[in-house]
């Protein structure tokens, strides 16, 4: 179920289908696509609430690779004076449920005002051959990377990890209030921009909360990390207690700021 965006129905939008004419390289993935806005979950409504949201891909200038996701592949481009990170598709990727989390995704970023630690999403493309995703660009990659792969773990200061923590924090803490629930929070959907703020992203799987109540899954085989000590371990220990008894989202940016004041 995507974020409903807009005050008005999908029932008077119409999506475009996409018809080939002649032979070319992209007759397949066009043929793909509209199978795919064929499917049952797509008929009679938009991909996109809003016209203006969707762009033409040659607006975009496209510049080098900067990494490979699950969905496909993510440039490093220029949109409207913006350096931005472009998401396309690939071919192989082009489902009816892959796209439903593709704009899941989309309505949920949009939803977010500007100021919060959270992804700031651009605009899309929605026409073959290039079906993308346009977000801001942010330059240190994933925490993911930074941490394991890009050397420079060494400048993580201890100052600096409570920040990004808290600004993690914080981008969950609006998340919720919005009764969002992202379910795949981790190191890889964490972004990094170059003042070190970081930012939450893929909410392709985020689900918004109903009366039901949500299952989280936290360990199969209930292993547990190595924990250090003092305030800053007891927070994290507490972290991984039994559901009912975590703290919430606001104490934990209360004692990451008390971990954080104890090094000043």
């Amino acid at each position: 179920m995507s974020l409903p965006s807009s005050p008005h129905g999908y029932s008077s939008q119409t999506v475009e289908r996409v018809k080939p004419s002649g032979y070319s390289a992209k007759d397949e993935l066009v043929t793909t696509w509209n199978k795919v806005l064929e499917s049952p979950m797509f008929q009679n409504k938009p991909l996109l609430p809003y016209d203006e949201w969707n762009i033409d891909f040659s607006e975009i200038t496209v510049g080098t690779r900067v990494g490979i996701g699950f969905f496909g592949e993510v440039f490093r481009g220029v949109w409207n004076g913006t350096d931005v990170a472009i998401k396309v598709f690939l071919e192989k990727d082009l489902t009816a449920e892959n796209m439903e989390d593709f704009c899941n995704e989309i309505s949920i970023l949009r939803y977010f005002p500007v100021d919060l630690p959270i992804l700031l999403f651009s605009s899309a493309c929605t026409k073959p051959p290039r079906l993308s995703m346009l977000t801001e660009y942010m330059e240190m990659g994933s925490l993911y990377y930074l941490i394991h792969l890009s050397g420079q773990k060494k400048k993580l200061s201890w100052r600096r990890r409570l920040k990004m923590m808290c600004d993690i924090c914080r981008g969950l803490m609006c998340i919720h209030r919005m009764k969002i629930v992202h379910r795949d929070l981790k190191s890889t959907n964490c972004l990094v921009n170059k003042h070190w703020t970081v930012k939450i992203y893929d909410f392709g799987l985020s689900r918004i909360m109903v009366t039901k109540p949500v299952v989280y899954a936290v360990a199969n085989e209930g292993s547990r990390l190595e924990i250090s000590e003092g305030p800053l371990g007891r927070l994290i220990s507490d972290c991984w207690a039994e559901a009912h008894e975590r703290p919430s989202c606001e104490e934990i940016l209360s004692r990451l700021l008390d971990c954080e004041y104890s090094l000043c």
